[in-house]
């Protein structure tokens, strides 16, 4: 075919393979183009190879600000009202208290106190 080593080496480059023993196979297609399989150990790696479970809430949730409750934002969450009364009876803590007050991408409750911070 006239492909020389070289000429393997740089079409392997280009695909950013520096090492030819990270090839499992290599495909020289009719178009002139070389399509390439790595080795297991040599594949990226992809969320589905990490079994990762989807994220459940990828971004805070704030629901009290500057002794104020955010009613928006619980009317687009699963949390409401009752629930952060609850929460903050638990902490004998009342609204008026809480300089912020959100819900942490893992689902905690952080509360920032006038003056203090609990957690």
């Amino acid at each position: 075919m006239g492909y020389s080593l070289e000429s393997l080496k740089q079409a392997l480059r280009g695909k950013d393979i520096f090492n030819i023993e990270e090839v499992e196979c290599a495909i020289l297609e009719i178009n002139g183009s070389l399509s390439v399989l790595k080795k297991q150990q040599y594949q990226n790696t992809t969320n589905q190879d990490l079994t990762l479970l989807p994220p459940s809430g990828t971004v805070p949730i704030e629901l009290v600000y500057d002794g104020e409750i955010l009613y928006e934002n619980l009317s687009q969450h699963t949390y409401d009202e009752e629930w952060v009364m609850a929460e903050l009876k638990k902490r004998n803590l009342a609204v008026s208290d809480i300089s912020y007050a959100v819900i942490g991408t893992k689902g905690n409750l952080y509360i920032d106190l006038f003056g203090n911070q609990l957690s």
